[in-house]
């Protein structure tokens, strides 16, 4: 028995000492490849970038979540930039046609961007001078500056308000695998009251849940099916417009409800653990859905989980990055106070202070489109005036 006991403890020792050994090696391969996503962004490689941040999310998991979900939003914003870029070579393909189109198709010829196979020499050496000049060139278009990914993208998050809580929804390459997260902002101290002669003592104060790293192995198969389903559903509708009111048509409602069950079925596994989390979190949130190309062809705001008494506002958008171009980066918050103050200076009221937990805008920039599919012919001469009034610059045509 004695002999036992011994043996048991030196197996325990050297249980315990493996584990730290491959604690240690996973912190420095999280390190190194954290080095080299940033390192990949910066030299505008991002296949590389790609790669590299989804080896991140399959290494720390569910182990360190905060540094999963952050470079799951990194992947994610890659694979859109990535995307955009094929559909922006679609429309420029002719390189007689603009400066613009030049420009890609001698990006595309050098294999730079993007890069059908890459390697980890792309970041260790700098490109060549033409591809410099090609990429200096680009810079001067609004598009292609949306279309990059920042290499301080683990930063992007903190320039959100706190009350923002995010749903990142990204399939693997192969959408054998469904990667959902839920991640939040740097989240405000809890307030504290101290009184004379006495420590600080802090109120209660609800912090947002911890953040949630979650995936999931799924069917491409069933993905297909549902997108099919969905698209017959949508055109069964347009179809239905143009037929007159008498005639019987099919019940879309019970229809909606069919596909919202299965899609609640199709991400049931992802979104539990993000379920729980938002009933547990703060009121008064507002949500954003990142998603990959095949899920935003969904009605993701169907999902029960949205129905949440917590959340105030839902949204959606492509990725963290295209979220922050569109909120953030290309709109000047100076101007837009400067603006909304000059206004209220016009008319004596008090000088604008931005409420906390809000993101101001110039609501100049703000583009209304009406009407897209051209069958509200009846309904054009009321909603003209209104956009007017909400916008006295907007410029209304009919699509």
């Amino acid at each position: 028995s004695t002999l036992s006991v011994v043996m048991r403890k030196e197996e325990a020792s050297q249980a315990e000492i493996s584990e730290w050994s491959s604690l240690e090696y996973l912190c420095q391969a999280s390190q190194y490849l954290g080095q080299a996503v940033c390192l990949a962004l910066e030299a505008g490689d991002i296949e590389l970038a790609m790669k590299v941040s989804l080896e991140v999310v399959d290494s720390c998991g569910s182990f360190d979540t905060n540094t999963s979900s952050l470079f799951l939003a990194v992947f994610q914003s890659c694979a859109t930039s990535r995307k955009m870029r094929g559909l922006l070579y679609e429309l420029h393909s002719d390189p007689s046609s603009s400066e613009l189109a030049t420009l890609l198709q001698q990006l595309a010829t050098v294999a730079m961007v993007p890069s059908p196979t890459p390697s980890a020499s792309s970041i260790s050496s700098p490109p060549s001078p033409s591809v410099s000049t090609v990429l200096k060139k680009l810079d001067k278009y609004e598009c292609w500056k949306r279309l990059k990914v920042d290499f301080n993208h683990l930063e992007l998050m903190k320039h959100f308000p706190p009350n923002f809580r995010f749903v990142v929804l990204q399939h693997s390459p192969d959408r054998s695998q469904l990667y959902a997260s839920y991640t939040f902002p740097p989240q405000p101290p809890p307030p504290s009251s101290s009184k004379k002669g006495q420590q600080a003592v802090q109120n209660d104060h609800p912090q947002a849940q911890p953040v949630v790293v979650q995936c999931c192995k799924v069917s491409p198969g069933a993905l297909d099916s549902l997108l099919e389903l969905f698209a017959e559903h949508k055109c069964e509708v347009a179809q239905s417009r143009l037929r007159p009111r008498k005639e019987a048509g099919a019940d879309f409602e019970s229809q909606f409800h069919d596909i919202s069950a299965a899609m609640e079925a199709y991400l049931s596994e992802a979104m539990s653990p993000i379920a729980s989390a938002l009933e547990k979190d703060n009121n008064d949130l507002s949500v954003v859905l990142l998603a990959d190309s095949f899920l935003l062809q969904l009605p993701l705001e169907a999902l029960s989980l949205l129905q949440h008494r917590a959340v105030v506002s839902v949204t959606r958008d492509f990725s963290l990055q295209m979220l922050y171009n569109r909120m953030v980066k290309f709109i000047s918050v100076d101007e837009a106070a400067d603006d909304i103050n000059a206004t209220a200076k016009k008319k004596g009221a008090e000088k604008y202070v931005s409420p906390p937990a809000t993101l101001t805008q110039n609501t100049s920039n703000i583009k209304y489109i009406l009407d897209p599919r051209n069958d509200l012919s009846s309904e054009a001469g009321r909603f003209l005036p209104l956009c007017i009034q909400m916008t006295p610059s907007a410029m209304c045509t009919r699509c």
